[in-house]
């Protein structure tokens, strides 16, 4: 039995947790559920009470099993898709080819990426910034305080959006970040 999560991101990371994240400066977050401590519409950080989740449709919020895959111009459906190819991935090739994959950022689709975080909550691969596989992901806090890693951690099944503030790499500034988690 798998215990692990897999997130992307637009910027993104793949452990027992799987997720995908898109981050953007200042632009409205991907469709999703209400984020962790979110109103509907919330852009970025509600400041150091935590960040807000993107906004969404009512209704499932996994990706639906359409006949077109999403695309970027959709970053939460084209988010939640990559976190799904990565589920499959790992169903179909296995759990250290689906490490292998991730760590060497080959499975990086510009801003997004794929973090995978163990069952014992430590990065196991980590597609955006690999210097941070063996990390404990319930420890890292944002900018403004909010322990978003407690939140990532606390990924379900049916997925969860986290929304957080995190460093750009390519431009060096602090910008809203959403990660689509999923327990898998």
């Amino acid at each position: 039995m798998r215990h692990w999560a897999i997130a992307a991101v637009l910027l993104m990371t793949l452990g027992l947790l799987a997720g995908a994240c898109r981050g953007a400066e200042g632009e409205q977050g991907p469709e999703g559920p209400a984020g962790p401590r979110g109103a509907a519409g919330a852009q970025g950080p509600a400041g150091p009470a935590g960040a807000r989740g993107p906004t969404g449709p009512q209704g499932d919020s996994a990706p639906a099993a359409a006949a077109a895959a999403p695309t970027k111009a959709e970053p939460g459906a084209f988010t939640q898709a990559f976190v799904q190819a990565a589920i499959d991935r790992y169903e179909r090739d296995g759990r250290q080819a689906t490490l292998d994959y991730y760590n060497s950022g080959d499975g990086n689709d510009g801003e997004w990426y794929v973090f995978i975080i163990g069952e014992d909550n430590r990065i196991i691969a980590q597609g955006g910034f690999p210097a941070r596989v063996g990390l404990d992901i319930t420890t890292r806090t944002d900018v403004t305080g909010y322990a978003y890693g407690v939140e990532l951690a606390a990924a379900t099944e049916d997925g969860n959006w986290v929304s957080y503030v995190f460093l750009n790499p390519e431009t060096g500034r602090q910008n809203a970040k959403h990660s689509w988690v999923v327990k898998s």
